[in-house]
């Protein structure tokens, strides 16, 4: 419930800052009722909002380790899919970069994980939203060039079906 509402619903209606407070609930929620995929859904998301919202990197920084710290262990996937991916972003966005436009560094390196994830058909989503960081990055680090690049190959990826799915270019 929590990342539907907050999540998807409310953020059109509302500024991001009123949906982080719920989102974090949701997954202390989740972890308390052993719910993990709930709460690793809802950490991520909140991990998503927390830095749309217009929060300080720092704070942002701050939230992301405690974040990984309560979903240690137990979602492997979300952890490289969302909140480690961020957590890169922020790192590249406050601290001296050579490439601060490239999702690369010590926790993450975005273009590793799209080349191990480019030909497994289950993977196929993680590479997709790596390069939509990807695409973000280059944008807020104004290489619009390499963002369009990003985006476009987001895109492919999107339109790209597996057998039995709806087929999102025509």
């Amino acid at each position: 419930v929590y990342v539907v509402v907050y999540s998807f619903i409310l953020p059109w209606s509302v500024d991001f800052k009123h949906t982080i407070a719920p989102l974090k609930h949701g997954c202390l929620v989740g972890l308390e009722t052993g719910d993990v995929e709930s709460a690793t859904a809802n950490a991520g998301l909140y991990i998503v909002a927390h830095f749309h919202s217009g929060s300080s990197l720092p704070s942002i920084s701050k939230e992301i380790l405690a974040v990984l710290d309560l979903v240690d262990g137990r979602a492997q996937a979300l952890s490289h899919q969302v909140i480690k991916p961020y957590y890169q972003m922020v790192k590249n966005l406050m601290e001296p970069s050579d490439e601060p436009s490239l999702l690369k560094g010590d926790v993450v390196d975005g273009e590793a994980i799209c080349h191990e994830c480019k030909h497994a058909r289950p993977q196929q989503h993680v590479h997709l939203w790596i390069r939509h960081n990807m695409c973000m990055l280059a944008y807020m680090a104004g290489d619009f060039i390499r963002a369009e690049s990003f985006g476009r190959e987001a895109m492919l990826l999107l339109m790209t079906r597996p057998v039995g799915s709806v087929d999102l270019a025509k």
